[in-house]
């Protein structure tokens, strides 16, 4: 009994701090004397990134695996949220010709994905071997057959100072609940992706708010970066 009263205690500052981790958008720039035409529909192309900036225990095959990955989940993901909470969207493969219409194109580059070290989240946390990913988003219009740009942010963040359950109880032990914590608790890039593509999402609803349209759903909120415009 004493030790799921511990076990209590100190899970609760895990889940208090572990909002701690995030994503922002920041440096958002708009098209001067561009006509606002709200789309009926946006495509998703999947971001690319020199292999530099990719700081992650792979080489070789593997990085080229682990990269295409990293694309196909944050466009897929950034797809999945911005149907559900923005307008309807589909990826559109990078070798095919975008349509001409009343559509958006959201492509973007991958500036920075920083693996980190579970090991030293997972001890300590609180920004050791903290995860980061950041981000430039462009997104164009197509109404006229050419993509004109009518957006362009940047996205970053990660782990953060999420506390490493490590620090805080020690090495797990499995006659307990906190087990179950240790490795729930420490987020990985995958995470990190997620809640980008979530972002991205969250600002191209405030765009359109903005514009006079109504967000389709109105709990999502942008998470903007200090002094980010």
């Amino acid at each position: 009994m004493k030790k799921l009263f511990l076990g209590a205690i100190v899970l609760m500052p895990v889940l208090f701090l572990s909002g701690c981790a995030s994503i922002s958008v920041c440096k958002v720039k708009t098209a001067v004397n561009q006509k606002f035409i709200a789309p009926k529909k946006i495509y998703v192309r999947e971001f690319t990134g020199i292999e530099s900036v990719f700081r992650v225990d792979r080489k070789g095959d593997s990085l080229v695996e682990f990269k295409a990955k990293t694309a196909s989940q944050l466009s897929s993901d950034l797809v999945k949220k911005l149907n559900e909470s923005v307008l309807p969207a589909e990826v559109l493969a990078t070798n095919t010709q975008p349509p001409k219409g009343n559509y958006w194109l959201i492509t973007g580059t991958f500036d920075r994905v920083n693996q980190g070290s579970r090991a030293l989240r997972t001890l300590f946390g609180f920004g050791f071997g903290g995860t980061k990913i950041e981000t430039t988003v462009n997104v164009a219009s197509l109404s006229t057959g050419k993509e004109v740009e009518i957006l362009n942010f940047k996205t970053s963040g990660g782990s953060n100072m999420e506390p490493g359950p490590g620090i805080l109880m020690g090495p797990p032990d499995p006659t307990t609940i906190l087990p179950l914590i240790w490795g729930v608790s420490m987020p990985g890039l995958s995470k990190d992706t997620t809640r980008t593509s979530m972002e991205i999402a969250a600002e191209i609803s405030d765009y359109l708010t903005k514009h006079g349209v109504p967000p389709k759903n109105p709990n999502i909120k942008v998470k903007l970066m200090s002094q980010a415009r």
